[in-house]
């Protein structure tokens, strides 16, 4: 009982300090000339901006001319690589989005209070504060729109907070949560560009030419043991059995891959495989430069045989390739990232509960989560048709 008192006064004096930072930020926005940038607010990783690319060709389409992401400094590289952005706004958004770091905050929003633009557009984010609103309120630019009270808006609750951000933005569009984020992007583009577009997960030749595939390798599976939340990482040794059961269905070989950061969940799934599996693996190091090592792993989804993967960036990245992939998933994105009705090529393998669409507040506070737990090797093998 005490737990839950201190738990929803939490809730309720985040969302009032959130409330009183909108107010306070929406009081100090400028109203200077506009320029002709269009910005392009995203709280994002490899995976949404992946997920983002067809919505920013058509912003970029629309406005006749390059767009500037406001987004983690960590994306810089991809987005200037694409071709789609002339200009990067750099945060670090794991502090940004923390009211534990409000000092880093508001000396961003100050300096971001400087910019002008054509328009403003602010894309979904899982991001739990009101960063972006903040963000979008600062910019003065006679054009706002903004994807509004999605599911991860837990601490947005409240009609003063939904009735002072109607007052930021020109037109907002309704999260539809019945229906996945690529879904609810397009209708958001439909929305700013003034005309139905269509739903696409393909077009990652922007990013051409990529590291050829060894033709001496053969066919191989990729696997993607890790992911850049750990609790979203399902066991070793569960990803051993599955990957050994494709192997010897398949005849493949293997490519296993990961971040620097996830080089122990590479390790632990190599040491996990079997002895003859083992002989046929390759343990792919990422390079020194990111963009290049992104690049790599590009390359080495889009001439997989099969992937099997968390639920993470390399997924979106195999849609849009169009490549056979496995994905492992739990409940915490359910509806929005996964499953994606629109990725025909991915078999979504999971274990369901009663909890799913927790956004990540998992009320068992287990790690990884529990319904990840809960999947067991031969359940996802027998999923896919992999039976011993």
């Amino acid at each position: 009982m005490i737990k839950k008192f201190l738990l929803g006064l939490k809730r309720v004096i985040r969302q009032n300090l959130e409330l009183s930072e909108l107010a306070f930020f929406m009081l100090l926005r400028q109203r200077g000339r506009a320029n002709d940038r269009v910005l392009v607010i995203q709280n994002s990783h490899l995976g949404d901006f992946v997920l983002s690319i067809t919505f920013f060709q058509r912003l970029q389409k629309h406005y006749q001319r390059k767009l500037v992401l406001v987004s983690d400094g960590g994306m810089k590289d991809l987005a200037m690589a694409s071709g789609l952005f002339e200009d990067f706004i750099a945060l670090d958004m794991k502090k940004a989005s923390s009211l534990k770091h409000s000092l880093y905050r508001w000396k961003k929003l100050f300096q971001l209070r400087k910019i002008s633009a054509a328009a403003v557009v602010q894309l979904f984010s899982v991001g739990a504060t009101d960063l972006e609103d903040c963000i979008a309120s600062v910019i003065a630019a006679p054009e706002k729109y903004g994807m509004v009270n999605g599911v991860y808006s837990s601490q947005r609750w409240g009609k003063r907070y939904k009735w002072l951000r109607r007052k930021i933005f020109t037109q907002v569009h309704e999260y539809d949560a019945t229906v996945s984020l690529l879904a609810n992007e397009k209708r958001f583009s439909d929305l700013i560009c003034g005309e139905s577009g269509s739903v696409d997960t393909g077009g990652l030749n922007m990013f051409d030419p990529l590291p050829p595939k060894d033709v001496s390798w053969g066919d191989y599976l990729l696997l993607i043991p890790g992911s850049n939340d750990v609790r979203r990482r399902w066991e070793a040794e569960k990803f051993a059995v599955l990957t050994a059961r494709a192997v010897r269905k398949y005849q493949l070989k293997v490519v296993i891959s990961g971040s620097p950061d996830e080089a122990a969940a590479v390790q632990s799934c190599y040491d996990a495989l079997p002895c003859d599996v083992k002989k046929c693996v390759l343990l792919r190091q990422p390079q020194v430069d990111k963009l290049s090592s992104l690049k790599q792993l590009m390359s080495d989804v889009k001439h997989a045989a099969l992937v099997i993967t968390n639920d993470t960036g390399p997924l979106h990245l195999a849609a849009r390739f169009h490549v056979r992939t496995f994905c492992i998933t739990g409940g915490w994105h359910w509806g929005v990232f996964s499953p994606c009705a629109e990725y025909k090529n991915v078999c979504f393998i999971h274990h369901k509960m009663e909890c799913y669409g927790c956004g990540g507040s998992c009320k068992y506070r287990s790690i990884p989560f529990k319904c990840l737990q809960e999947l067991s090797a031969e359940a996802a093998a027998d999923a896919v048709g992999l039976e011993e």
